[in-house]
């Protein structure tokens, strides 16, 4: 018999997981995001990633914060990198 997976977030984040739909052992999105049209998928990736890493590993912040400020330099001003930093901050 397949193992089952939990239907809740691992390790208490509201980041996406797949789990496997345990009667077609399809995956699926768990938590699914809401949609930001126009938002930057680099810019939410960057701040969602920097907040789970930092919040896991405090230690070690001014690294992680370098390497965000260094990916973010990287995505063009304007409103698409606003609202992705914004669904990385909610995610």
């Amino acid at each position: 018999m397949p193992p089952k997976y939990p239907k809740r977030p691992l390790l208490g984040t509201n980041s996406l997981i797949r789990v496997p739909k345990v009667s077609t052992w399809q995956y699926e999105l768990y938590i699914k995001p809401p949609p930001s049209p126009g938002a930057s998928v680099e810019a939410a990736v960057t701040i969602a990633a920097h907040n789970v890493m930092t919040a896991y590993f405090p230690a070690g912040a001014p690294a992680l914060d370098a390497a965000r400020d260094t990916d973010l330099a990287a995505i063009p001003n304007g409103p698409a990198k606003t609202t992705g930093m914004a669904v990385g901050m909610a995610a």
